[in-house]
């Protein structure tokens, strides 16, 4: 290479050196250095966030919910039967598909409450014997007695 080139060439590396001088290397230094310390701090603050004991209290939740015994179940399915109470069907058409606690609460209706029969109707009444809440036509012919369904009333 040539004389001229090589100083071309050194002239290009001072020239870049002396705007290295210009940067703010120190500012940039201090700023990375600000920045770790935060993160340092953020990275102290997890260990004391008692994150063991808070995963060990979920998974004792977890546990708990995956421990109900076939004697829970009984006491529950109990309670339902001897504690809750459920009203009577009012006045409506019975569904053909209908819950269960609505097919007993049918039956004990029909049990309980005024029912009045006539040569061509069945009435089921409401709790306070006033309101005819089903009914149902009914027929004989001296062979064969047929009700049909019962419909809402009156």
């Amino acid at each position: 290479a040539s004389i001229a080139a090589v100083k071309a060439e050194t002239a290009l590396i001072v020239a870049d050196t002396n705007e290295l001088q210009t940067d703010d290397t120190p500012a940039a230094i201090a700023a990375v250095k600000a920045e770790t310390a935060l993160i340092v701090a953020d990275t102290n603050e997890l260990q004391t966030d008692d994150t063991p004991a808070d995963i060990a209290a979920v998974n004792a939740l977890v546990v708990a919910l995956n421990d109900i015994s076939t004697a829970d179940v009984n006491a529950q399915v109990l309670d339902v039967l001897n504690v809750d109470v459920f009203v009577e069907p009012g006045q409506e058409n019975p569904a053909a598909t209908a819950s269960l606690v609505t097919k007993i609460s049918y039956l004990y209706k029909l049990m309980r409450n005024r029912i009045e029969t006539t040569a061509a109707l069945v009435s089921v009444y409401n709790d306070a014997g006033a309101v005819v809440d089903q009914k149902s036509t009914i027929s004989d012919d001296g062979v064969t007695f047929v009700r049909d369904e019962f419909v809402t009333g009156p």
